[in-house]
């Protein structure tokens, strides 16, 4: 009902706090803790009447934090608690590092009742641009999911059905190789930021492929916002490697090759 408040973690991807308000719904941001987790007893503090879910997104856009299986757990146990729904975006499932594993609150028992689980083909099989996903939710709301998905979408084009079958039949063993690489490109990304010293402070992350940062000893042109990626000597993306996701925090993506990344991080 229009009103009704989403518990959002901070920092949050803004498309998150823009289908909230398309729904004429509230969204309650409440900040992480310094090194991005969960402040469980700040979510949990802010459940009012009014609450209806519960947003967690692990591994996380902007921050690559891996939200932790205890956290996930208490979180998915007030939801249960409350009467409130769990909505786990779970883009980047396959996208860990250093040995840390991600966790599907919805494996948790009797979690199905309230737990929807979201996925997309854009980030694992590097399908971005052919606008499939998926989503795991209660049998009960599947004629007001339904609803949603033929009034917004209708369907997935057919070509992009066809490929992500191809896709889930390969499965995590495909994938694995990309994030191995990927591995690599980040410790460069790391590397080089630790070699900055004071200009650059940002909290080490295990998932996903972005750093969220500050750079308080640093001034970036804004003129390196706004020209292509070549302009700016950065590696070849189809925008420009930092973004500015919200007051004072910068992200970086750490994806490409280790020779173009440490080109374009050696370029600024």
């Amino acid at each position: 009902d229009p009103g009704d408040e989403f518990i959002l973690p901070m920092p949050f991807y803004f498309n998150q706090e823009m289908a909230i308000r398309m729904c004429g719904c509230v969204p309650v941001p409440v900040p992480a803790n310094d090194d991005w987790s969960l402040n469980v007893e700040a979510m949990a503090a802010a459940i009012t009447p009014r609450t209806r879910a519960i947003v967690t997104v692990s591994p996380n856009n902007p921050t690559g934090a891996v939200y932790s299986e205890a956290s996930l757990r208490t979180i998915n146990a007030l939801c249960a608690q409350h009467g409130l729904y769990h909505f786990s975006d779970e883009a980047y499932e396959y996208f860990t590092y250093d040995g840390v594993k991600h966790f599907s609150p919805a494996s948790i028992p009797g979690a199905m009742k309230h737990t929807l689980s979201f996925y997309s083909m854009s980030k694992n099989y590097g399908m971005a641009s052919w606008r499939v996903g998926y989503v795991v939710f209660p049998a009960a709301l599947f004629d007001a999911m339904n609803k949603v998905q033929d009034t917004n979408l209708i369907c997935a084009p057919m070509p992009s059905q066809l490929l992500a079958l191809q896709a889930l039949k390969h499965g995590k063993a495909w994938v694995e190789p990309q994030v191995e690489a990927l591995s690599h490109v980040r410790q460069t990304v790391y590397k080089t930021l630790e070699g900055l010293g004071d200009l650059v402070q940002f909290p080490k992350t295990q998932g996903a492929f972005y750093v969220l940062m500050k750079l308080p000893g640093l001034a970036i042109s804004r003129k390196c916002m706004k020209p292509t990626t070549s302009d700016c000597h950065t590696a070849p993306w189809k925008r420009p490697v930092w973004r500015k996701v919200f007051s004072g925090m910068w992200r970086l993506y750490k994806i490409g090759t280790v020779s173009t990344k440490s080109h374009a991080m050696t370029a600024y």
